[in-house]
């Protein structure tokens, strides 16, 4: 017990040296990142880590992404930037009722989701009917628009490892020529979502997966930051049943793996 409180306090007396010379010698610490938000409490975030990023001037060494059901979470308000056409990604749920019209042509999804059950696919063609255009607190319908869109999801991912890519050189470059910069040579990827939800809550385990399989052979780490309901204020209130009944179901899904 002793010898690990003694190696715990010199780690911590390490930790603040380095932190001190890096201080008074000037230097950057920088890390490549790919910044992924789902849904809507997930682009919320990222679009306010852009609008601190942008300020300081630093929004080029980031890249983001952000995968919503709701085409209008492009915009920004408040104060607060809007995203343009490359950061988002609209994942459209037009190609829902088809998946609903003939199960049998998509075994996959049917076996997935339950499809099969004609009472299910009653009861997201009668929500598809109130003519809602973002899943909502309906989880099944944002994990049906993620799974339908994944060609144009994965792309997106592409797209953005490549861009984080161009960074790294661009930092190496800069290292050579302006103040000396510690430049982490492992790619950080952070996926940001609520706890529940209909678009975030239901996407969050797939874009991880899909991430990881794009970078299985690079040098990434992941981090997946969950949003909970704490920090959701007026969400629960509005739909209280729903609310819960989503987190419910991401929490026996994260106990589960």
């Amino acid at each position: 017990m002793i010898m690990r409180s003694v190696n715990s306090t010199t780690s911590a007396a390490r930790t603040t040296v380095r932190r001190e010379l890096r201080e008074a010698l000037k230097i950057i610490d920088l890390q490549p990142t790919v910044l992924i938000g789902l849904g809507g409490a997930g682009g919320e975030a990222v679009r306010r880590v852009k609008h601190q990023l942008d300020r300081r001037g630093l929004e080029s060494h980031v890249i983001m992404r952000v995968f919503d059901t709701d085409p209008s979470a492009i915009k920004g308000s408040g104060g607060l930037p809007s995203f343009d056409d490359q950061e988002f990604c609209h994942v459209s749920m037009d190609r829902i009722p088809t998946v609903l019209d003939d199960p049998a042509r998509h075994a996959y999804l049917t076996k997935r989701l339950g499809l099969a059950n004609p009472e299910h696919r009653s009861f997201l063609e009668r929500v598809l009917n109130t003519g809602i255009d973002q899943a909502g607190q309906v989880r099944q319908l944002g994990l049906l628009s993620g799974l339908t869109n994944s060609s144009l999801v994965g792309d997106r991912l592409r797209s953005a490892l490549a861009e984080v890519t161009h960074v790294f050189r661009g930092l190496i470059a800069m290292r050579e020529r302006e103040n000396p910069i510690r430049l982490r040579q492992r790619t950080k990827a952070v996926v940001i979502s609520s706890v529940c939800g209909g678009s975030g809550g239901s996407l969050f385990l797939e874009e991880i997966a899909l991430l990881r399989s794009l970078t299985h052979n690079l040098n990434v780490g992941y981090r997946g930051p969950i949003k909970l309901l704490s920090v959701l204020k007026n969400v629960g209130l509005r739909k209280p049943r729903a609310t819960l009944a989503s987190l419910w179901k991401r929490l026996r899904v994260l106990n589960g793996i």
